[in-house]
């Protein structure tokens, strides 16, 4: 570790975050954690006392941020300095002294080289530590009180979830470097929990997060990809299976919608970083318009039809959305029997060990794995950039990618398809959308990103695991991608195992009647049956 001054007086100005990654600290922002839920405009005037403000997001109007949404929780809140200016250790007395005991902790805030803007800033969580399963525990370091999360160690396999019990005094990355000192481990063998500072679901309000786009066309997405529409289309052979279980890893979904069917139970766990993972205790839009993408109930004769809508939704709902939390949630989507998983979210700037395990077992397992590429015109995000992952983008009315003055798809190496990602009618949080069916406001008109793109690429993954429930993983990406149409206007001049395809497109959009049709016995793929 190495001190500069300023902060680095109290943490570390490189910290080494696992065995590949080190990352730098961010001297002008932090992230504090408050003993209970907190009202935010409460806390306005003593920020600005302490020189602090919240740091801004979707709501806010600095320009450059409107299209980020910052990663604060009722008990957690990121701020950083009025003027950009670094923070001293004599601020951070000031901060203890005025807060008191309402602070839980202080989190430094780190930034990963080589990840532009806010997108690579994230905190390693002060007040947890995870560790390999065959470290000794009398290689814990004396004074340090650590106490294992059983609920959350049993979906980190390999891994022991710890809360260090006094972290405003013990915090994780000092006990770390005590217990790795103590310890024979490698640095992936004691790794922290890293939360990001932007939350990672890749949908793009434009005005208002549910505004109409002009012209209202209907589903036009799904004629696009030939799930319905004039004609044979993917519908005529199958909407699913209720024995096809589609994972959705987001923000939650509201599961009293009346166009959704959830899997048995009470619809999933809650990885929030909080409380014990069987149990949703929040909603928010953007996993319930996930949801419907996929999987609304197809031919209900209300709302809107989902790519796969007789497959059952397992939502899984993500609170702070950390590194661990979503290889938890992966894990814990596996172990209850989903076929496909869908993640329409960008984890900027954070280690990528759990999920990489996580990400491999599902693999391995035979679960699709789709996520989204996402909205900065940049590279590939991740987890989507995974090895096993789908990398999904976003096409718009004309099978082009999206470019749009605010937002455009990601594009690179690992891109695998496209699919529609602008103007997508969906499902949402009763009584928050501009779509009205029968009085009830239950559905929007414009949900879009490639956090749109995804669930109908995971919503094919249904369908065909629905067809044929033997294919394995790679099977059915393998079918995705060399039944996609070659649309948009760069020509596909590298060939790949399934096909043509190009940086921007990746193998085309996908095709939704030619990927069910290659399940069938070839005497029975036939179109315009």
């Amino acid at each position: 570790m190495t001190y500069d001054g300023g902060i680095s007086e109290t943490y570390p100005n490189e910290l080494r975050r696992d065995a590949d990654t080190v990352v730098r600290l961010d001297p002008t922002r932090l992230l504090l954690s408050f003993r209970a839920p907190t009202d935010r405009s409460a806390l306005v005037g003593r920020l600005r006392e302490l020189d602090l403000v919240f740091e801004p997001g979707d709501a806010d109007t600095e320009a450059g941020h409107q299209t980020e949404a910052v990663n604060h929780t009722d008990r957690h809140i990121w701020v950083r300095t009025s003027l950009g200016q670094p923070l001293t250790a004599e601020d951070l007395a000031a901060f203890e002294a005025d807060l008191g005991d309402q602070l839980e902790w202080i989190g430094p805030v780190y930034h990963q080289l080589g990840v532009p803007g806010r997108a690579g800033l994230h905190c390693p969580l002060p007040d947890v530590l995870v560790v390999k399963e065959e470290l000794d525990e009398s290689c814990l370091p004396e004074g340090v009180e650590l106490r294992e999360n059983g609920d959350k160690s049993r979906y980190l396999p390999g891994y022991r979830y710890y809360t260090i019990v006094e972290p405003r005094r013990h915090p994780a990355y000092r006990a770390r470097t005590r217990l790795t000192e103590r310890a024979d481990c490698d640095d992936d063998g004691i790794l922290f929990e890293n939360m990001p500072l932007l939350l990672p679901y890749c949908f793009e309000p434009a005005d208002t997060f549910y505004a109409p786009q002009p012209g209202y066309a209907g589903q036009w997405n799904m004629v696009k990809i030939h799930a319905g529409g004039h004609g044979q289309s993917a519908w005529d052979l199958t909407f699913g299976s209720r024995a096809t279980t589609l994972a959705v890893i987001d923000t939650g979904c509201d599961l009293a919608h009346s166009d959704l069917r959830f899997v048995t139970g009470a619809g999933g766990p809650n990885f929030d970083g909080s409380t014990n993972p069987d149990t949703v205790n929040f909603v928010f839009g953007h996993g319930t318009m996930v949801a419907g993408v996929a999987a609304a109930t197809t031919h209900n004769l209300k709302g809107v039809a989902g790519v796969a809508g007789d497959c059952p939704v397992m939502p899984i709902a993500l609170g702070m959305a950390t590194d661990v939390a979503v290889a938890g949630a992966v894990n814990y989507a596996v172990a209850h029997g989903a076929r496909v998983i869908n993640m329409s979210f960008v984890l900027g700037g954070v280690s990528t060990v759990l999920t990489d395990q996580a990400l491999t077992h599902a693999h391995d397992g035979n679960v699709v794995l789709c996520a989204a590429a996402g909205n900065n015109a940049g590279s590939i995000g991740y987890p989507a950039r995974h090895t096993h992952v789908i990398a999904c983008g976003a096409s718009d009315q004309t099978d082009n990618q999206v470019l749009t003055a605010t937002w455009a798809s990601n594009s690179g190496p690992e891109l695998s398809v496209m699919a529609p990602g602008i103007g997508i009618p969906t499902t949402t949080v009763r009584g928050d959308g501009d779509l009205s069916d029968l009085g009830r406001r239950d559905w929007a008109s414009g949900f879009q990103g490639t956090s749109a793109a995804t669930p109908h690429v995971a919503g094919l993954a249904a369908l065909l695991l629905s067809m044929d429930p033997t294919l394995t993983s790679d099977q059915v990406r393998d079918i995705i991608e060399g039944t996609a149409d070659r649309v948009g206007a760069v020509a596909y001049s590298t060939k790949r195992a399934n096909g043509p395809w190009v940086a921007f497109d990746g193998h085309g959009r996908i095709n939704a009647l030619d990927a069910v049709l290659a399940t069938l016995p070839p005497r029975l793929r036939r179109k315009g049956m």
